[in-house]
């Protein structure tokens, strides 16, 4: 694919301007893994995933089915959570079901998606403001589907869909960046 580092932003190549770097302060730590964890009371047991008070760091992965480079990105990250003591278990389903009820309903553990743009301006808003969080009040509309709501995201991605000055919208989507990266809803 030509792809050799890793996006930093949620804000896709087409909108590369608006995107910042902030997600490059998580390295993969196996070490502060076993830390955070010893610290919280997780043990590993005799399959080498964590364990507390009878439950396993266990959970699924919500995913497109048909699509091999979602496959392939399932299985590694399966493979690499394993290393670090998480079980992932991969259910492919449609779209249909993804997109019609299982999202929007929230009925899902973690999932795997593309945020897709199609013209080169930035819409992190879609995905990741408050009031697009669906539910039964508003029919199951918006694609916040991880129910993301953050108090100060919402007033920076309001300002990037309205500001004119285009520095000072890139210079917001930047801000918004950082704290979408401090908070890591997703």
């Amino acid at each position: 694919l030509g792809v050799d580092t890793p996006q930093q932003s949620f804000n896709s190549p087409i909108v590369g301007a608006y995107a910042a770097d902030d997600f490059s302060v998580y390295t993969r730590d196996l070490d502060k893994v076993a830390e955070l964890m010893e610290s919280d009371g997780w043990s590993k047991n005799s399959d080498d995933i964590w364990e507390k008070g009878g439950q396993t760091a266990t959970f699924s992965m919500e995913t497109l089915a048909g699509n091999k480079r979602r496959d392939l990105t399932t299985q590694v990250l399966q493979s690499q959570l394993a290393e670090a003591g998480f079980e992932m278990t991969i259910n492919s389903v449609t779209p249909a079901d993804l997109f019609g009820t299982i999202a929007p309903e929230g009925d899902f553990q973690s999932g795997l998606w593309a945020l897709v743009d199609t013209f080169p301006d930035p819409t992190l808003s879609s995905s990741f403001l408050s009031t697009n969080i669906p539910s039964a009040d508003n029919g199951f509309s918006g694609i916040n589907f991880y129910r993301v709501s953050i108090p100060e995201l919402d007033p920076l991605l309001n300002q990037v869909d309205t500001e004119l000055d285009v520095d000072a919208r890139i210079a917001v989507s930047k801000e918004a960046d950082a704290v979408i990266a401090e908070n890591v809803p997703s």
